[in-house]
């Protein structure tokens, strides 16, 4: 039965669906991993151009306070000082704090929520102390460390803008700060799935290490400590840093300076999953934004659409199934029929004789 030209038809058809069934699952995981791609660049590129833009909004407000300090006088001056500081707080809710400290890092003014008699010294404190010292060296906007700050209580993105006199020799530092949790936290735009991670992170610090800026969602939704006080095992900064290589074709250092958006296949030990990551390097104020998307996310994506391909595949094989075999037995009925018509009387039905 399953030996006729019809079923040897079937059998065909069977091998060159599972031959298209095979072709259409690759390039259906193709097609979404492209896709995801690309949404996330365009999505990493429009997170890191509004936080880029904002940065630079606030390095220029911070500029403009610097220089009407020094107008007026900045130490000689504390009580206009303190009132213009208070000023700028209540028209820019921006920033939660101000602060003026001499080139020693003593917070000497700051604005009427904060005592200067009680902060600490920003250059002694060790989760300010190298940031402090980088304002001092840079006509630019420094990001500091995210770090919980007792005097405000709250966890804060700390942004620093050195005051410097009509000879260019800095003078003071101005301090400020963004909450961490506040809608105008730079990079903090759009509500992000569970299975999407934003990461912001800060340039190595003088001993090498790698501290989390800002995450979405947490890295540790349990202990926002450990997402921020701790920095980045040292596999896992080796491990980005020889992915990044590889996709890119270009050393770590060269990658910094170009500037440009790489994807790459990382597996977290940190976080024990594995994610197609795309990250991005701002030399301007010294931070790498990256989007991760755990695999598990295209995964299961692919595994739905493939479902309804393979559904269609046995839907298709079984109707084709049952028609070969209809149509075989008609054939086969058909046969025996003009076979009998071929050896029998038509008027008596007997056999005839040889």
């Amino acid at each position: 039965m399953f030996y006729g030209s019809l079923w040897r038809l079937y059998w065909f058809l069977v091998v060159s669906s599972v031959t298209l069934l095979i072709t259409v699952a690759y390039y259906t995981w193709y097609d979404i991993k492209e896709e995801t791609l690309s949404e996330s660049t365009y999505a990493l590129k429009l997170i890191s151009r509004s936080a880029h833009d904002q940065l630079r909004q606030q390095a220029a407000m911070l500029k403009i306070l610097g220089r009407r300090l020094i107008d007026i006088g900045v130490f000689e001056n504390i009580v206009d000082s303190k009132k213009l500081m208070d000023e700028i707080l209540s028209d820019n809710p921006v920033f939660i704090a101000y602060g003026l400290a001499t080139t020693s890092g003593d917070l000497v003014i700051t604005s009427s929520n904060l005592n200067p008699e009680t902060l600490p010294n920003l250059l002694q404190n060790p989760q300010s102390e190298e940031s402090f010292r980088k304002a001092l060296l840079r006509d630019n906007l420094t990001l500091g460390r995210t770090y919980y700050y007792e005097p405000l209580e709250d966890w804060i993105i700390p942004l620093r803008y050195a005051v410097r006199n009509k000879e260019g020799v800095p003078v003071a530092v101005v301090a400020t700060a963004i909450s961490l949790t506040s809608k105008h936290n730079p990079w903090k735009m759009m509500e992000q799935s569970d299975h999407i991670y934003i990461v912001v992170t800060k340039a190595p610090t003088d001993n090498n290490e790698y501290y989390t800026q800002y995450a979405d969602p947490p890295l540790f939704p349990d202990s926002i400590e450990n997402t921020y006080d701790n920095p980045y095992p040292q596999d896992a900064i080796e491990n980005n840093k020889n992915a990044i290589a590889t996709q890119s074709g270009m050393d770590f250092e060269s990658f910094m300076s170009s500037e440009e958006i790489i994807q790459y296949e990382f597996f977290d030990p940190w976080l024990d999953q594995e994610s197609i990551d795309i990250i991005i390097y701002n030399n301007e104020f010294e931070i790498f934004t990256s989007l991760s998307h755990e695999y598990t996310l295209i995964t299961d994506k692919y595994y739905k659409t493939s479902l309804k391909y393979v559904l269609l595949f046995l839907l298709f094989n079984l109707i084709l199934f049952y028609l070969i075999r209809y149509i075989d037995r008609i054939q086969s009925t058909s046969k025996q029929v003009l076979q009998f018509q071929a050896t029998h009387d038509q008027l008596t039905s007997l056999p005839r004789a040889c």
